[in-house]
């Protein structure tokens, strides 16, 4: 199960998986939200968190939060 690393998704409760063309890295959680999408914790190699959404199964993301904006002092 664990040879192939990436983003996989079922749609038949878990009984086929399909790896979706997405990168991710070993620095990343990713949560499947059942009716919102995907949801993208990262943590960067200087150290800034990004919170991201994508609602087609990670084709595209979208940054909700930065903790490089907060330290800025930027609102969103």
């Amino acid at each position: 199960m664990f040879r192939d690393t990436g983003l996989y998704a079922s749609r038949v409760g878990s009984d086929l998986w399909t790896k979706l063309g997405v990168q991710v890295n070993f620095n990343e959680n990713v949560w499947a939200l059942p009716k919102a999408g995907l949801l993208a914790v990262t943590r960067g190699a200087d150290g800034f968190e990004v919170i991201q959404h994508s609602s087609d199964e990670g084709a595209s993301w979208t940054v909700e939060m930065s903790s490089f904006d907060l330290r800025r002092g930027a609102s969103r």
